[in-house]
């Protein structure tokens, strides 16, 4: 075990730090003190009673005072390494002015001359095994195993019982738009699964809450509405519990798969190849021409159908 201080620096997206968590494992495998920083949202996702993390909050704002503020806390920290999945110019700065001996990161928004160790970062490798390139330089061991979020056996009892009986997850709403599976399209997939059965629950942020209303007035039969009205922690232990999780791109499906969860993903814009989970028993389907509003219903259903079967 290695005696340094090491601050990994994420992204504020939960989809990011789901995929950063291969990277986070190694890390804590080798170093006696790791130090994550994030946005409180992402915190949540990575702060379980499976793991006793220190965190750091990651601040958005841009000013110059702010940069020199972060860059003073990270130095009475005394971190010895700084590894940078945060892809911003920001946070290499931040690093550099906090006198960070070993900054390795990206090579991304012109930061180059910011980094000790500087890496290119590939648009098509899968993102869990682009992050895991920043252990190159330590001439550590890359195990490219999947990302796995541990939830408690109170939080998926607690989430079960939230369920109350549902075993597919349906997620209606995205928070970028260009993303989000076409609110029609999710109606016609919940009340085919209704017709065979199957029980419905609706999962999402606060900000979701909008798709849920016309989603419960459409379909023939009730479905439990959770959008807005869990915690991060709630929702992950709910999905655990879950026989089928349906969605887009969106940092709720990448939480479902790292519980274990079964996901169908619906790409559009964003590169499957990229932030797909394929692995069994996940399943990645592709919106024709990259348009959302040209997702296939009746390929939506039957890859549905085929993991509650398998499940």
């Amino acid at each position: 075990m290695r005696s340094e201080s090491v601050l990994i620096s994420l992204k504020g997206y939960i989809g990011d730090a789901v995929m950063a968590i291969p990277l986070i494992e190694a890390v804590e495998s080798q170093f006696g003190r790791v130090v994550i920083q994030t946005a409180t949202v992402v915190e949540q996702v990575l702060k379980s009673q499976c793991h006793e993390r220190e965190f750091l909050p990651l601040r958005r704002e841009r000013s110059l005072r702010n940069v020199l503020s972060q860059a003073k806390e990270l130095r009475g920290h005394g971190f010895s390494l700084a590894l940078l999945v945060n892809h911003s110019f920001r946070s290499a700065l931040v690093a550099r002015l906090a006198g960070i001996p070993k900054i390795i990161g990206h090579s991304s928004e012109g930061r180059r001359l910011l980094l000790s160790h500087s890496l290119p970062y590939s648009e098509v490798e899968w993102e869990a095994w682009s992050y895991l390139d920043l252990l190159k330089p330590l001439g550590m061991p890359a195990a490219k195993v999947q990302p796995r979020i541990c939830v408690s056996d109170e939080e998926r009892l607690a989430g079960s019982s939230l369920l109350n009986g549902a075993t597919v997850g349906i997620q209606p709403g995205a928070r970028f738009g260009k993303k989000q599976l076409p609110i029609d399209i999710s109606i016609d997939v919940a009340k085919r699964l209704q017709q065979k059965g199957k029980k419905i629950a609706l999962l999402g942020g606060a900000d979701e809450a909008k798709f849920s209303e016309r989603v419960l007035a459409e379909l023939p039969e009730p479905a439990i509405d959770l959008i807005g009205k869990t915690t991060v922690r709630q929702s992950l232990g709910a999905i655990s519990a879950l026989g089928v999780m349906i969605g887009s791109d969106t940092g709720l499906m990448h939480m479902a798969a790292a519980v274990g969860c079964p996901t169908i993903t619906v790409f559009g814009p964003t590169p499957a190849s990229k932030w797909g989970h394929t692995d069994p028993p996940h399943q990645v389907l592709l919106a024709h021409g990259g348009e959302m509003a040209r997702t296939d219903p009746d390929e939506l259903f039957q890859a549905a159908m085929r993991a509650l079967e398998s499940a």
